[in-house]
């Protein structure tokens, strides 16, 4: 039985190269924008830019806290690398 070299790319059904996604660890993929920051950030920072009413009394932008989900959940084994 030979085993698959896992650095070499993946191929799909047609044999096409399909190149896995580098994905930080805790990333999280904003659901309005598609958007990636790491979770930590509590926020998509795209969506906050252009929201001029959330700001915090000394002056810096709040993140506004939209729909995500995890970057990880919506790729299949195989498609992503954590790096």
């Amino acid at each position: 039985m030979r085993f698959r070299r896992m650095d070499g790319p993946v191929r799909d059904v047609h044999g096409h190269v399909v190149w896995r996604v580098k994905v930080a660890p805790g990333e999280m993929t904003c659901c309005e924008c598609g958007d990636t920051y790491p979770e930590s950030w509590g926020g998509c920072v795209r969506c906050s830019m252009n929201d001029q009413a959330d700001r915090n009394e000394d002056g810096p932008r709040r993140l506004k806290r939209t729909r995500s989900v995890p970057t990880t959940s919506y790729l299949q084994a195989g498609e992503f690398e954590i790096g």
